[in-house]
């Protein structure tokens, strides 16, 4: 199973055993733990000086713990409402929040952000997202729609998808660090689309996602 596919699986997951309801995950029986405790935020503004930063985010900033020397450094934004699950946390998945508040069709909205070293595997941010989306279908997800875009200064391409009939959208980030390729994904993911509070929210998660090169 490709990484982005075990992503979107385990969104898919955490989603359907979110905190108040009684359906267990489909990998372990144990519920999802949740933190409740106050996230370190921070933020970090675009500047006119700094063509590749990234854009200002519309909610605090929720930092994730790097794994490696030299990766790309990850904040994920975090509205109101949308909690820290710690429980997939691992090398590959970085971090994802959860909106139970928002629960429709048993399904809690969620957010979750892998990082994979591609180097080696693919050369080109092209390929990179290739190899990423590719992951979908081998789970029997379908891939909707793809538009090209830049985030933080470096080649994106954002996916609308469906898996397990659920809507979803991820945002792809391939980001080059001297001889390293990283992709980072985030996948967004809901069982009301439509929802106003979820598509306002849903706007500010993909917008105001960080992804920093470390300085040399």
């Amino acid at each position: 199973m490709g990484k982005f596919g075990q992503l979107a699986l385990f969104v898919s997951v955490i989603g359907l055993s979110a905190v108040g309801c009684s359906s267990p995950p489909a990998s372990d029986g144990d519920p999802v733990a949740v933190s409740q405790q106050t996230s370190e935020v921070s933020a970090v503004p675009a500047s006119d000086d700094e063509p590749r930063a990234c854009a200002e985010s519309a909610a605090p900033l929720l930092k994730l713990k790097s794994q490696a020397p030299g990766e790309p450094e990850l904040a994920l934004p975090q509205p109101d409402g949308w909690v820290r699950s710690t429980k997939l946390d691992s090398e590959l998945i970085r971090g994802i929040i959860v909106n139970d508040a928002l629960r429709a069709n048993d399904f809690s909205p969620n957010a979750g952000v892998t990082l994979e070293d591609l180097t080696g595997k693919v050369e080109t941010p092209q390929q990179a997202f290739d190899a990423e989306l590719n992951g979908v279908a081998q789970v029997g997800g379908t891939i909707e729609s793809q538009t090209p875009s830049t985030h933080c200064g470096q080649p994106a391409v954002i996916a609308d998808y469906r898996i397990q009939g659920r809507p979803a959208t991820a945002l792809i980030v391939a980001a080059k660090n001297n001889d390293k390729l990283y992709a980072a994904t985030l996948t967004v993911q809901t069982a009301e689309p439509d929802n106003p509070t979820y598509l306002k929210d849903k706007k500010t998660i993909l917008d105001g996602f960080q992804l920093e090169l470390p300085k040399q």
